[in-house]
């Protein structure tokens, strides 16, 4: 059974693929590259070349990987980033029936934004349903660890190549997190051991 492991660059899906590793599991990981005018992707692709290259020193054969790209820029920045990923997802399942379980990261603490994201991987079982394929086994490994439990899980590597800014400041070539945005927020607290409860202007701080 191969499992398709969605990877972001973010630390929710690299510990999902960190426990696939280490579950000795047959899998493929791959990265859609969600191109915006912010630039935002391009610290994401960094992050998962990064972490890809961190996870194969645990495996004695080289890990599948594979990425494709949308032009986010093109169909309209405010297109929603996870509809623009369960789209291209199934497409990929109907024509690679090979992968027979997904694995997508979650944590503990998305509540109802996490929800709404696996939620969203129901359509996934339309599509594939209307070409006559089974829907794969859909999994989410890390969904009762919080994002502190998923940074003490992961390799020190693939924890320090995590990337999670919305707003990225840009310089040159080079992108450095804003500090200020809710994912920012989300992974110094993470880092630091301690937990966000909430997303949006709502989160707080938990001891």
């Amino acid at each position: 059974m191969t499992a398709l492991v969605l990877l972001s660059g973010g630390i929710d899906s690299a510990a999902a693929l960190t426990h696939e590793i280490r579950a000795g599991r047959e899998i493929c990981a791959y990265h859609m590259i969600l191109e915006r005018t912010n630039l935002g992707h391009v610290p994401e692709r960094s992050a998962v070349v990064k972490i890809i290259d961190a996870v194969q020193d645990d495996l004695t054969a080289g890990l599948c990987f594979w990425s494709s790209k949308i032009n986010l820029r093109a169909l309209g920045d405010e297109t929603d980033n996870m509809i623009a990923l369960v789209s291209i997802t199934t497409n990929i399942l109907i024509a690679k029936p090979q992968y027979t379980r997904l694995i997508i990261g979650w944590c503990a603490e998305e509540g109802e934004w996490g929800q709404r994201d696996i939620a969203l991987f129901s359509i996934i079982r339309e599509g594939l349903r209307y070409r006559g394929r089974e829907m794969p086994q859909v999994e989410c490994p890390t969904a009762k660890m919080t994002k502190a439990e998923m940074f003490e899980y992961v390799d020190p590597r693939v924890a320090d190549a995590a990337w999670g800014c919305e707003t990225p400041i840009v310089t040159g070539t080079t992108f450095s997190e804003c500090g200020d945005c809710v994912t920012c927020c989300e992974y110094e607290a993470a880092r630091q051991g301690r937990v966000l409860m909430g997303s949006g202007p709502s989160t707080r701080m938990v001891s």
